[in-house]
């Protein structure tokens, strides 16, 4: 296969990978709200879930990608965009 087939697919092998990915994450999330629900209901007049199993409590493409936190405060967000930015703060 030359290199010019290869790029030519190429695209065709991206679109085909997100599709399957969006696939995979819908079905995690369907099955992660039907045993949720499913535990809310378990036990009649519990607003919270009974605690009898556990259930996936983050998103499946959380956990695929592995997506930290953000932990930055606000002063800190400002002060990367205007470094990043190349801004400077005039002060009067």
């Amino acid at each position: 296969m030359g290199v010019r087939a290869i790029l030519a697919a190429l695209p065709i092998l991206l679109k085909e990978r997100m599709e399957r990915k969006a696939y995979q994450c819908y079905i995690a999330d369907a099955i992660s709200a039907v045993v949720y629900n499913t535990t809310l209901h378990v036990v009649p007049g519990v607003n919270e879930p009974v605690k009898i199993g556990t259930y996936l409590k983050k998103n499946w493409f959380d956990i695929v990608n592995n997506t930290p936190e953000d932990t930055k405060t606000g002063g800190e967000i400002v002060a990367e965009v205007i470094k990043n930015a190349g801004l400077k703060v005039v002060s009067k």
